[in-house]
């Protein structure tokens, strides 16, 4: 058991505080647990940046279905087919999309000189890659 005869004197102990400085007790306002969050959570610009995204997507998820004249359901005919067309990409000769169509009766674009070359150099170097970690 421990021994808990201690002898204190009034000069063991010695105010914190400057001599001459005076000692106000500050007295704060009961707050709840959650204003005390919202206060912490103000401090934090990061979190009202991402609170006011996440807000934004929330709404446009709501609202934004309504904003066109199409529901969910509809399915418009004659568009399944169509040509993908990227006009940069053409322009390189690196795509030949009216040709892909006509061979595969899809959107799929047949690669051409450089960009099979460079799609080739993707490949080789992705098993490459995967080889080495196992």
């Amino acid at each position: 058991m421990p021994n808990t005869d201690h002898d204190f004197h009034h000069d063991d102990f010695e105010f914190a505080h400057e001599e001459g400085e005076k000692l106000i007790d500050r007295t704060y306002s009961a707050t709840s647990y959650a204003k005390d969050v919202w206060n912490n959570f103000k401090k934090n610009k990061g979190a009202l940046i991402g609170i006011v995204i996440i807000l934004f997507i929330i709404l446009m998820a709501i609202v934004g279905p309504g904003m066109n004249d199409y529901t969910y359901k509809q399915i418009h005919g004659g568009q399944e087919c169509l040509v993908p067309r990227v006009p940069g990409l053409e322009k390189l000769g690196i795509f030949d999309f009216p040709r892909g169509v006509k061979l595969t009766g899809t959107g799929f674009p047949i690669i051409l000189g450089q960009g099979a070359k460079l799609q080739r150099a993707l490949i080789q170097y992705m098993l490459d890659v995967h080889c080495r970690e196992q």
